[in-house]
């Protein structure tokens, strides 16, 4: 016999915490917004993402300086007793950001420190703390970033580092 014939009423959906807290600080899922089809899969992910760059706070460091600047644009400056270090653009523009990185290059920048290209990111960007992660957990981050962050095409300014420390390949023997 069906449960409805017993007089059981079917259960309502679940929700966890994590998706209510989400919910509630109103982070914005712009490919559902903007009518971009997703399937459930791709959205979970996207929506642990989120909560994942939060708890991480990309934002503290990836977002340009003033009022109504887009999150995750790069340009926060960060002065050094031997140089300034900016933060980069990790939106998914291809001409500024991280649009061109696949998912290995996402995972090789945030758990070893190495551009696309392969150069050494300076340790500002916190590598070695982010080297614990799970792959599912890198996975839902990447879907996050390339599939719900705003793409914004404005490059941050260049940093710039005095000599010996402009050397990237001397970063080799910091990481070691």
């Amino acid at each position: 016999m069906r449960k409805e014939c017993l007089g059981r009423r079917p259960s309502a959906p679940r929700f966890s915490l994590r998706h209510l807290g989400i919910l509630l600080l109103g982070l914005p899922i712009s490919c559902l917004a903007a009518g971009k089809p997703a399937d459930a899969g791709l959205q979970a992910s996207i929506v642990r993402g989120s909560y994942l760059a939060t708890a991480a706070d990309c934002a503290a460091c990836h977002r340009t300086p003033g009022a109504n600047t887009p999150s995750f644009a790069g340009g926060l400056g960060m002065e050094l007793p031997f140089g300034r270090i900016v933060a980069s653009n990790i939106t998914p523009s291809v001409s500024a950001g991280i649009g061109n990185y696949r998912e290995q290059d996402f995972v090789r920048a945030l758990t070893l420190g190495r551009r696309r290209d392969g150069s050494w990111l300076y340790p500002a960007m916190p590598y070695p703390a982010y080297a614990g992660l799970q792959p599912a957990d890198l996975h839902d981050l990447y879907n996050y970033f390339m599939h719900s962050v705003a793409p914004d095409d404005q490059a941050p300014a260049k940093g710039w580092m005095a000599f010996p420390y402009s050397v990237r390949r001397g970063l080799a023997l910091w990481n070691a």
